[in-house]
């Protein structure tokens, strides 16, 4: 039905899995290194070359700031220095997910609820370090339903906005904020095209055209580059 995957896609979507990505068992905790030479002993045991690797989240990885006097920034600012190497070493994309701090809530001017924004890059989780040391910082943000964009228009329901605050090195990416819609029902994100719902490709059909829905009343995409100030610049 509508609602529920066929056995052809759940097939195929088995099989991608298998063919393209792999997963480490969390049943141990690891250092940052410990996890890269897991990555490394998997390429050499089954020889295969991996085109990126992405640890989830950061905050699972073993505390070693009892190595730098307890400072947590030493700390970080010694793993992103890690990854940067072995990801210039291997040619290959290396991610962390991590959180946000401590965010303070805000009160909306026009409903006078209170919401918690977006953080800016110097208020992810351990400060800073991550603004100093890390290459691209990519953030993601649900805003409330009610909230208004820039130009007075609700965000309405199912909302991500993505935003891109930092690209090192130069081409990698573009500093900006895009809006992706979240359909429940289909489990797919999906944006608007002159008014009109267009999902991604099927992975199943490469060379099947976007899908359209009937046209709903947009959100407002917004793929302008922000304003390059002290939060945004990169500090280089």
């Amino acid at each position: 039905d509508y609602f529920s995957m066929s056995e052809s896609d759940r097939t195929y979507a088995e099989q991608f899995f298998d063919n393209h990505l792999w997963l480490i068992a969390d049943e141990k905790d690891y250092t940052l290194s410990q996890f890269y030479d897991e990555v490394e002993a998997i390429e050499k045991r089954e020889k295969i070359k991996f085109d990126g690797t992405c640890f989830d989240p950061f905050n699972d990885l073993i505390d070693r700031a009892n190595e730098f006097a307890g400072r947590d920034d030493k700390w970080l600012a010694d793993e992103l220095k890690l990854v940067r190497k072995v990801s210039k070493k291997n040619n290959r994309v290396d991610v962390l997910v991590t959180h946000v701090g401590d965010i303070k809530p805000i009160v909306d001017k026009d409903t006078g609820k209170r919401y918690t924004p977006p953080a800016l890059p110097a208020e992810w989780a351990l400060g800073r370090t991550w603004h100093r040391r890390g290459f691209v910082m990519i953030t993601t943000f649900i805003p409330p339903e009610w909230l208004k964009d820039e130009h007075g228009i609700p965000y309405g329901k199912n909302v991500s906005l993505i935003t891109v605050q930092k690209a090192k090195p130069k081409g990698t990416a573009k500093l900006g904020t895009c809006l992706l819609n979240w359909d429940w029902q289909r489990n797919k994100y999906f944006w608007y095209d002159n008014g009109k719902a267009t999902f991604a490709y099927d992975i199943n059909e490469p060379n099947s055209a976007p899908k359209k829905l009937n046209p709903i009343q947009p959100n407002i995409i917004d793929f302008t580059e922000p304003k390059r100030n002290e939060q945004t610049e990169a500090p280089f």
